[in-house]
């Protein structure tokens, strides 16, 4: 299951690039990223397949399946890995330039970043951390309490994203007149 939605996950990142509408001409000023009218909802299917893992992950993890919860949890980090970067890229470096004319606006959008980079680093400490020690019946446990800790962080992340983030993505000439 976790392969078929690693599979969607790609699938979904190549379709949303396949078919430009007219609004991607627009791109933000000084640079060359081009507004996507189907990026947000890309990202919030990424926030979905994200969280269906990560309760694979703890499914995994309650049966005693070690091997495939370890498995399933450097699934996780790769997809993560590939949401924030491309969320940088094409998200954030896209806001920040059509936000010139609006500083109380951008300086939220930086600490908005600021805070992801935060989070992803304690996540990626929490997989790290078993990737190094592995997970078993001895540390389950564990294992289990830190994973609920991480699941409830990116879920609040994901929902503040989604409710005060996102709105802000539009082509650069609606950003141009929000901000004035």
């Amino acid at each position: 299951m976790k392969m078929a939605l690693a599979s969607m996950f790609v699938s979904r990142n190549a379709a949303d690039r396949s078919a430009p509408s007219a609004p991607e001409q627009q791109v933000a000023p000084g640079t060359q990223i081009r507004y996507d009218a189907g990026l947000i909802n890309h990202f919030k299917a990424h926030h979905d397949t994200l969280t269906e893992l990560l309760a694979g992950v703890r499914a995994s993890a309650q049966n005693g399946d070690y091997g495939k919860t370890l498995h399933s949890v450097l699934e996780f980090k790769q997809l993560l890995s590939e949401h924030l970067l491309e969320e940088n890229l094409r998200l954030y470096t896209y806001l920040i330039h059509c936000m010139d004319a609006d500083p109380a606006g951008k300086e939220r959008l930086l600490g908005m970043r600021k805070e992801m980079s935060t989070m992803a680093r304690k996540v990626r400490d929490f997989m790290h951390k078993y990737e190094a020690r592995g997970v078993d019946s001895g540390n389950a446990t564990d294992f289990l309490e830190d994973l609920d800790e991480v699941s409830r962080s990116l879920g609040e992340r994901f929902a503040r994203e989604e409710s005060s983030l996102y709105p802000l993505y539009r082509p650069p000439a609606q950003s141009d007149a929000a901000a004035a």
